[in-house]
């Protein structure tokens, strides 16, 4: 019953976050107007955005700590990209427990499923990264990574061993 109701909490607070990141994406255009008309810092954010008649998500006015939530969106994203991964992850290792010791088939579906798991929680951390630069105002890199590096790094490569040693 616990693990329900944690999921439950988790679920919530993930629609809380998409909601933020969603908002903040659609602010990137306005932060880019107020950099351009010369603010740098998060008042002079928050003064541009309220003489241009910008709410928050809430309606509100902005204020220096509401410019500088949208300004760390990327850290609410990788939150989302963990909190999906977790509830995802402790869901597989569930499902591995009650694997028969000799179905190879089953439990081999489970580690592919985990390693793609990994990838996309890793590829969602990029995509976290590059929309906080974006609010920024920071260059995005040149180089952007190959996605198929995460399926082969070693880190999401299990051995039966790994998936009995998790809790």
């Amino acid at each position: 019953m616990d693990y329900e109701r944690e999921k439950g909490r988790k679920a919530g607070a993930l629609v809380r976050q998409r909601k933020a990141v969603a908002f903040a994406k659609e602010m990137i255009p306005a932060f880019e107007l107020a950099r351009e008309a010369g603010a740098i810092t998060l008042r002079g954010f928050a003064d541009w955005l309220n003489q241009n008649d910008y709410k928050t998500v809430k309606g509100k006015n902005w204020r220096a700590q509401s410019v500088s939530s949208i300004r760390d969106v990327d850290v609410q994203a990788r939150a989302i990209a963990q909190t999906e991964f977790e509830i995802a992850d402790k869901d597989l290792v569930r499902v591995w427990r009650n694997v028969l010791p000799s179905d190879h088939k089953r439990k081999a579906e489970i580690k592919t499923q985990m390693r793609v798991l990994r990838a996309k929680r890793d590829a969602e951390w990029e995509a976290a990264n590059s929309l906080g630069r974006a609010v920024r105002g920071e260059p995005q890199p040149t180089a952007q990574p190959d996605s198929e590096k995460y399926v082969s790094d070693s880190r999401a490569l299990l051995t039966e061993q790994d998936m009995l040693d998790i809790n």
